[in-house]
């Protein structure tokens, strides 16, 4: 039979080989380009939260919701949701500017929602992002398949002709 003392022994190699192999894979997953993310360093995660256009029209008629159209000018001149404002993701400067602009609307109690041309558009989720990445602090709601599906509930859209205005 082992006796108490090699058991022991075993037991405490089994543990340190445990250790170490645990200590060797945590690094190659830190250092290997493909690694796992362990704790997301992304700020966006869990703030950014997609809706459907019922959600968000619900939010709409309660007036407890800032609607910020991400596209760009011509496509919001050209129609949006009504009484939605303009901020758009790109270019990065002008979408800067139009944040300081609205800063005190963006800071209000009302919740946001972005949004854009439809699903395969991010400029919605880049806006978000940047809003994070500025220090908004609040969830932000991403219509999830845009001013199509909005318009497809035939939800109120403002249609301007007159490319002056914004």
């Amino acid at each position: 039979m082992i006796e108490m003392k090699e058991l022991k022994k075993v037991l405490r190699e089994s543990v340190l080989i445990v250790l170490i192999t645990i200590i060797i894979a945590f690094t190659v997953n830190l250092f290997h380009p493909r690694g796992y993310v362990l704790v997301s360093r992304d700020r966006a995660q869990g703030k950014i939260v997609f809706i459907s256009s019922v959600e968000a029209k619900i939010k709409h008629a309660h007036g407890s919701a800032l609607f910020i159209d991400s596209r760009d000018k011509r496509d919001y001149l050209r129609k949006h949701i009504e009484g939605a404002i303009h901020i758009p993701a790109v270019p990065e400067s002008l979408s800067l500017k139009k944040i300081n602009e609205h800063f005190g609307l963006l800071r209000g109690l009302k919740e946001i929602v972005i949004y854009c041309s439809g699903r395969s558009c991010e400029t919605d989720e880049t806006l978000a992002r940047r809003l994070l990445d500025l220090g908004y602090e609040r969830h932000i709601f991403i219509l999830y398949n845009g001013l199509p599906e909005w318009e497809a509930g035939d939800y109120p859209i403002t249609v301007q002709n007159d490319e002056k205005r914004e």
